[in-house]
């Protein structure tokens, strides 16, 4: 098997092709021109499910204990930082909209931290399938 086509490379271009898909499905059409900023958030993730995907696969092989609970909480916890810091550079905004208040950051991070959940759960579900099946892990 070609080494690039490895489970745990192939797990992390769908990673970062959904990431970008799911982004333009929800963008404004056509998308704004700072759209191409997260291209490098998604790279960044991409690269860390890539990490993840063998240390996951065999958690699925060793059945370890609370595996699934662990997986969805490095999930949110990377949704939470991904919240944190898309919201890091943004200027002044539009001018005739008022700031967030705290409800609209509680939803935006609890949004993004459910969303890292259930994407790092798909990612953990595709490992595990890889390695119980003996495809590239």
């Amino acid at each position: 098997m070609r080494p690039y086509l490895s489970a745990p490379n192939l797990i992390a271009a769908a990673f970062c092709v959904v990431f970008l898909g799911l982004a333009l499905a929800i963008a404004d059409w056509p998308p704004p021109p700072s759209f191409v900023e997260l291209v490098p958030y998604a790279l960044a993730l991409s690269l860390l499910t890539r990490a993840r995907v063998p240390a996951y696969a065999a958690w699925a092989r060793a059945q370890r204990p609370h595996r699934v609970w662990r997986v969805l909480a490095e999930g949110a916890l990377a949704g939470l930082l991904l919240g944190l810091l898309l919201m890091l550079p943004v200027g002044p905004g539009e001018p005739n909209v008022p700031d967030p208040g705290l409800t609209e950051y509680l939803i935006w991070f609890a949004v993004l931290g459910l969303c890292g959940a259930i994407a790092a759960g798909l990612v953990y579900a595709l490992a595990a399938w890889c390695a119980r099946h003996g495809r590239g892990l």
